[in-house]
């Protein structure tokens, strides 16, 4: 493999090399270079090739490469945004049901203008609405709470600590799963019109007195639907550690794991991936890259062992 500099290079010279590196069937050096660039310059990389070569890099990869490789390198030259929306669309219409843990990871903590981009490009990639496509994959109790994640409308008292307060007793004083006349649960209210910063404060007021937020769901909710509330308070609370906590119960599906790692490397920042890894390996005693060599190898166990490192 020879050593490049891409750091150095235009977008034209990396297009070049990219191209030169894909002919020649260096794997090893098409990785490496792949997993140094960030997002910025991939887009740029995208660009110049169609410019370059009047075809899409990702045509040129189906030419040339194949199998979970092929996938691999297609999802890293993907826009991140379009990236999650199929791999959502993918767990929504998979067999034999949809994973609702791993909806709820890739859809916590993710902004207003997030959700706002990826419920605009599901529709414009699928010709369907995202919400629609819940209602009709997921049993209507779960679409509930997952439809949550994506309407949510961050109002102007976000963070506010008088508001934290107060939200905080009324949660306590009117409890987490009891809906009041047509209006649904206080904490679907809250979880909908408040920013996750400033839920997990609410949280944290909760947690002084004794109890997580999740242990004071009412024991006459059903329990699927005390499961499904469960889970999201655990993403809402601690996102990465929640996401890693997935990756774990997982671990043993194959072909799984590694895409679901994929996932939260090339969709999240890099400071939200190394907080996950870093739950893994201090929760579970193993780590992400010693369960990827259990479930996968060659160039897939290259491209993503680099990605992780970068």
């Amino acid at each position: 493999m020879k050593a490049y500099n891409i750091t150095l290079l235009t977008g034209e010279e990396e297009a070049w090399l990219i191209h030169k590196v894909i002919m020649s069937g260096d794997d090893e050096t098409l990785s490496t270079l792949l997993a140094s660039m960030n997002q910025i310059r991939r887009s740029r990389l995208l660009s110049h090739y169609r410019a370059l070569y009047s075809k899409k890099l990702s045509r040129e990869l189906e030419e040339t490469l194949a199998g979970d490789y092929l996938y691999l390198c297609c999802s890293v030259v993907t826009e991140p945004c379009i990236f999650l929306i199929k791999e959502i669309n993918t767990l929504l219409t998979e067999f034999p049901g949809p994973n609702e843990e791993l909806l709820i990871a890739f859809l916590c903590e993710r902004s207003e203008e997030e959700l706002a981009e990826v419920k605009k490009h599901y529709h414009k990639k699928f010709r369907k609405n995202l919400e629609l496509d819940i209602d009709c994959y997921l049993q209507p109790n779960a679409a509930k709470w997952i439809k949550l994640l994506i309407n949510r409308k961050e109002i102007d008292t976000c963070c506010d600590l008088k508001q934290v307060a107060t939200d905080a007793q009324r949660l306590i004083n009117l409890g987490f799963g009891v809906s009041y006349g047509n209006d649904g649960p206080v904490i679907s209210y809250l979880i909908k019109n408040r920013c996750p910063s400033h839920l997990r404060l609410v949280f944290a007021e909760i947690r002084k007195l004794g109890k997580h937020p999740w242990e004071r769901i009412e024991t006459t909710m059903p329990p699927d639907n005390k499961h499904r509330l469960t889970l999201l308070l655990q993403a809402i609370d601690k996102p990465e550690q929640f996401n890693a906590t997935m990756l774990w119960t997982i671990k043993s599906e194959s072909g799984r794991f590694w895409k679901a790692v994929l996932a939260i490397r090339l969709s999240r920042s890099k400071k939200f991936y190394k907080k996950a890894e870093l739950y893994f390996q201090e929760s579970f005693h193993t780590t992400i890259k010693d369960q990827l060599k259990e479930e996968t190898g060659g160039n897939v166990l290259l491209l993503l062992k680099k990605l992780i490192k970068f």
